[in-house]
């Protein structure tokens, strides 16, 4: 195991990516605050910069448990499951892979944002930012739900 440690960091992502399976499943929760959307600054991953938070669901968890679970992990907030509304599932696919994302929408009425705790290892910040902001912000993948989910809500 210790040699995995002399590996350098990018290369062991390319290796996982070479060696993954070639169909993933990954679940998302676009959490609103009024008129602000979370985001996440990823420093670690496959993909960073920022992003909605999620990432992939583990074998034997329920779509929504392991979307909850993310959330948690990634910004340390806790939303009841009651909170979550299913969005339709959509595939992202390219020659070498494709993948499935289970996006759910979480609205939130706090008048102060709360405190978010991220995951120092992967994640560099977490925050609520404007919905205009935030659509600048994302990585592409990433605006890329975030505007099937406001055309989901608004038309």
């Amino acid at each position: 195991m210790w040699l995995v440690n002399l590996i350098p960091e990018q290369l062991k992502w390319w290796l996982w990516w070479l060696v993954r399976p070639k169909y993933l499943v990954g679940v998302f929760v676009v959490v609103f605050r009024f008129n602000e959307v979370l985001v996440i600054q990823k420093k670690r991953g496959v993909t960073m910069g920022y992003q909605i938070p999620g990432g992939g669901k583990d074998r034997g968890l329920p779509p929504m448990e392991a979307a909850l679970k993310e959330l948690r992990e990634e910004t340390g907030l806790k939303i009841d499951r009651s909170c979550l509304r299913s969005e339709t599932p959509y595939v992202s696919s390219t020659e070498e892979h494709r993948d499935v994302h289970i996006v759910y929408v979480a609205n939130v009425n706090y008048d102060v944002a709360p405190p978010l705790v991220q995951d120092t290892f992967e994640v560099a910040s977490a925050k609520f930012v404007h919905i205009r902001e935030a659509e600048k912000m994302l990585i592409p993948a990433h605006a890329k739900i975030m505007r099937i989910v406001l055309e989901n809500m608004f038309g």
